[in-house]
């Protein structure tokens, strides 16, 4: 019996020490003020992080509902003028997934013949070249040819990458798009720095998007994956390539839809 009330001593020793407050602690620590006082500090300043964090998620929601439909809109807005809607296609090196993803386009958009409202092209950030938006920089970028693993997976897929060359974003190119795709945000962070250089920041943000972002697959991921080191990872080169153009195709397509939905009315009546 003895023993069993030293164990039973011991354990409420150990629970007094990981659970000061309760009716096994001493009276003065149930009756601790400062204790009780630091749990308010403590859990004013947890719900002050909380009101912060929905501050934040409902103004990025808001914006995101502001955004919302802009490919129905320029689309709309560009044949109500009279003119095609300006797709671009952005990539780092534009040798692999921005003429791929060029080419994809129009041909979704000669199979649903749609070719002659839109104008759809590409170009490149300058190819990891600091300060590549600057006129005494770019013009000294090298022009390169498509990579040739791309354009052997494209071919396969009736994609003709042979013989293009790379192009460098121009302010022009910028200002001219109705629509600025890219492949990842490290594309955003370019284009927002030549945006910012050339005097069309305000203009831009709101027409730069991921192309992940129309991807109705149900992919989890939020960049096309730059498929230049393909196969000196875990992947072989081959499965690199063909998973970004089938996330390049994805991505059209739904792009293409969602530009529809403000060109539908203008085209139909068109034909």
């Amino acid at each position: 019996a003895h023993s069993t009330r030293m164990a039973s001593r011991r354990r409420m020793d150990v629970v007094a020490q990981l659970w000061p407050i309760g009716p096994w602690a001493p009276k003065d620590q149930n009756m601790d003020k400062g204790y009780h006082e630091s749990r308010i500090k403590y859990h004013e300043e947890r719900l002050k992080y909380h009101e912060e964090r929905l501050r934040y998620h409902r103004s990025m929601v808001a914006k995101k509902e502001k955004n919302s439909g802009i490919e129905a809109s320029v689309t709309k807005e560009a044949l109500a003028a009279g003119r095609k809607v300006r797709i671009l296609f952005v990539d780092l090196s534009n040798t692999c997934r921005s003429p791929a993803a060029e080419q994809t386009m129009k041909t979704l958009l000669k199979n649903d013949g749609l070719s002659s409202y839109f104008e759809v092209s590409s170009c490149s950030t300058g190819s990891g070249t600091n300060n590549w938006f600057k006129p005494e920089v770019s013009s000294n970028i090298e022009v390169e040819a498509s990579d040739p693993r791309m354009v052997s997976h494209a071919s396969r897929r009736g994609l003709n990458l042979a013989g293009r060359q790379s192009k460098v974003m121009t302010k022009e190119d910028l200002q001219r798009a109705d629509l600025v795709v890219i492949m990842d945000n490290a594309n955003r962070v370019e284009v927002q720095a030549a945006a910012s250089y050339w005097g069309l920041r305000g203009s831009v943000d709101d027409k730069v998007k991921r192309l992940t972002e129309y991807c109705r697959s149900g992919t989890m991921t939020t960049d096309i994956p730059d498929p230049y080191y393909g196969g000196r990872g875990m992947q072989p080169s081959g499965q690199v390539f063909e998973k970004v153009l089938d996330l390049i195709e994805d991505g059209c397509k739904g792009l293409l839809q969602d530009c529809m939905v403000g060109g539908l009315d203008r085209i139909s009546a068109a034909k």
